[in-house]
């Protein structure tokens, strides 16, 4: 891991294998691990109790993966598409009118459901995702788009928030 706080505005760069990763994956994992770092004894009491709201962690899990594949879909990516390489148009329509990222927000599903182990842990979790996303992801991501798409990006800036407020 590299970072740089510097003119050229990197903050992080990750650098070998670990750099074939995207960086939003790496913070959602992250942020993830944290939650149920935080919430281990609770975890372990659900396992050894045979809860059925374990099963809210995977489904929540598939619940994100499902909203991906529909937002790629809209923006018509493909399902391998990489978040790499620069946006060929600016999707303002569909769910893009009430988030600027999407994407970002419906992570917060998976971290959402740590709240049935520990509601501090979710919390905690989905505010270490949220500082992390706003500090490098989003962003290097807006400074791009503002470059391509000038006073368009400037608009839609303006009409949908960064999140959901």
């Amino acid at each position: 891991l590299y970072v740089a706080l510097g003119s050229d505005r990197t903050i992080f760069e990750l650098k070998g294998r670990a750099g074939r990763i995207d960086l939003s994956a790496w913070i959602s994992g992250l942020s993830y691990g944290l939650g149920l770092l935080l919430a281990t004894d609770a975890l372990a009491a659900t396992i050894a109790s045979g809860s059925a709201l374990l099963w809210l962690l995977p489904m929540a899990y598939l619940a994100f993966l499902l909203s991906v594949l529909l937002l790629q879909r809209h923006m018509r990516l493909s399902l391998t598409a990489s978040t790499f390489g620069k946006p060929q148009q600016l999707v303002t329509s569909g769910i893009f009118r009430y988030s600027r990222n999407p994407i970002y927000v419906a992570f917060l599903l998976p971290l959402a459901s740590l709240s049935v182990l520990s509601l501090p842990a979710a919390a905690a979790a989905m505010a270490f995702y949220v500082l992390a996303m706003n500090l490098t992801i989003i962003r290097s991501e807006e400074r791009d788009l503002q470059q391509l798409f000038g006073a368009d990006f400037t608009r839609y800036k303006a009409d949908a928030p960064r999140w959901l407020f």
